[in-house]
């Protein structure tokens, strides 16, 4: 992929990504979240799953500059610390209760604008893409982007709900799927294939009722992992997209990790409250004792680097060394 693609796909992925998140902040935020003044104000599971939504909107910036970057360690590494800025100002802007159409352009115009202009500055001509780290970050955006589709609110009925999480989700698996396609001198025809399902079933996936979700959504995230595996070779066990059994077994092995991966995600944010904390910081009313203040985008975060640790699992038991085309 030439460095013109590169910056073709990733600055209006970013822009997008930006200005999802400065619409969700000022517009989809502030009618859902209860108010602060009311003296009998309470939040229970899901009451703050804009905030999810946002921040994985804030996933995208980082994974294009990564893709333009060619995963260099350092330009990605800053990448990730300015998402994390770009998360810390989101916090503080939270809970200043900015609101309204004129914000959400605002913030919009300058969150695209910083985006590009990360994008234009980490160019790094001709350079071959870092396999692992560009590897990782798609498992990681793909993963993310798969998890997010669990996402549920108190009542399931808000009219924003279904379609900024859609927007948010199919945004982040082109990305990934551009990531991994990076990898490769001329990725395969189904990738296309790729492309399109990475809409259509996100699309389907919140057509199923609210509590059901979960399995078809860790059925996904599998496929989709294994799918990006093929793409970008990141499993050496699989040469040329060819033996049906061991592409069956790598999604056995995902879909396993997977479940372990966000099972672990779950309990460990029962034992370190980090939702809670956000919450706190952000001056929003607490999650009431009887619920749980979840971040389904941290169980997305923690799904993909499991499968980063996946891959690499596989690649070390691979007697061989593995092909390192650009």
């Amino acid at each position: 992929m030439s460095d013109r693609i590169r910056l073709f796909v990733a600055s209006p992925a970013g822009a997008a990504g930006a200005a999802l998140w400065a619409y969700c902040l000022a517009v989809v935020t502030p009618p859902t979240e209860p108010d602060r003044s009311a003296r009998l104000a309470i939040a229970g599971n899901n009451t703050y799953w804009v905030r999810d939504v946002r921040w994985a909107a804030l996933v995208v910036v980082v994974a294009a500059v990564v893709l333009v970057a060619r995963g260099d360690r350092v330009r990605s590494a800053l990448s990730v610390l300015g998402g994390a800025t770009w998360a810390a100002a989101d916090v503080v802007l939270d809970r200043a209760q900015i609101g309204g159409p004129a914000a959400a352009i605002g913030l919009a115009a300058g969150g695209a604008a910083v985006s590009t202009g990360a994008c234009l500055a980490v160019r790094l001509g001709r350079r071959r893409p870092r396999r692992w780290p560009v590897a990782s970050a798609a498992a990681v955006v793909g993963t993310l982007g798969a998890i997010l589709l669990a996402t549920e609110s108190p009542s399931d009925r808000e009219a924003t709900l279904d379609p900024v999480t859609w927007a948010v989700a199919v945004l982040l698996a082109p990305t990934a799927i551009a990531l991994a396609a990076s990898l490769v001198p001329s990725p395969p025809r189904w990738t296309w294939a790729l492309v399109v399902a990475s809409g259509l079933v996100p699309a389907a996936l919140r057509l199923v009722p609210p509590g059901h979700r979960l399995g078809p959504v860790l059925l996904w995230a599998a496929a989709l992992a294994t799918a990006l595996a093929l793409l970008c070779r990141a499993d050496p066990w699989i040469a040329a997209y060819g033996r049906p059994r061991r592409i069956a077994l790598l999604s056995l092995l995902t879909l396993t990790v997977l479940g372990v991966a966000s099972s672990v995600g779950l309990v460990a944010q029962l034992a370190v409250p980090m939702g809670e904390r956000l919450t706190a910081w952000a001056g929003n009313v607490p999650v009431n004792g009887a619920d749980s203040d979840i971040l389904v985008s941290a169980v997305g975060v923690l799904d993909g680097l499991a499968v980063v640790a996946l891959w690499a699992g596989l690649t070390a038991l691979r007697p061989d060394p593995v092909p390192t085309e650009a």
